[in-house]
């Protein structure tokens, strides 16, 4: 993210650039959520600790979430990114 807000910071206001970076992180956070995925950027030792330490739980109450289980699939006309 960081080289993309220095490219649009060299096109635009430095205030600019920041609201679009923001609002890619918010657009990619959303997307995350909704399509029920990790984030395939951070290796899974890190998650696990991560989760761990913001006490986020699975379904059965006492496990972590399985990292191992995928997000459905897709729909075709959801397939697009808008990061491109």
């Amino acid at each position: 993210m960081r080289e993309k807000f220095q490219s649009l910071a060299g096109r635009m206001n430095k205030r600019k650039s920041a609201v679009a970076v923001a609002r890619k992180l918010v657009t990619l956070a959303w997307l995350l959520m909704r399509r029920r995925e990790y984030y395939n950027g951070i290796d899974p030792d890190t998650l696990k600790k991560k989760l761990k330490y913001y006490k986020v739980r699975g379904r059965d109450g006492g496990l972590l979430p399985d990292l191992t289980v995928r997000a459905p699939m897709v729909r075709e006309n959801q397939k697009k990114s808008i990061f491109s």
